[in-house]
């Protein structure tokens, strides 16, 4: 799973389309975390989102030391 942040909004991304009409391009379908809604985002909306970086949780082993 991947999620992006427009650093208002989390999504979800739920995968993308190629669209291959003339002017080309794709778009995202994306999930908000917060509501559920399911939507899709143009190249622009893309453009001023950042991937969100997810940490693995610690094992254990580690809390422990």
């Amino acid at each position: 799973m991947s999620y992006l942040t427009d650093g208002v909004h989390l999504y979800e991304n739920l995968g993308s389309v190629e669209n291959f009409g003339l002017a080309g391009g794709s778009w995202l379908t994306v999930r908000d975390c917060r509501t559920d809604s399911v939507r899709t985002m143009c190249q622009l909306e893309q453009a001023l989102c950042e991937p969100v970086r997810i940490r693995p949780a610690a094992s254990h082993e580690h809390q422990r030391r």
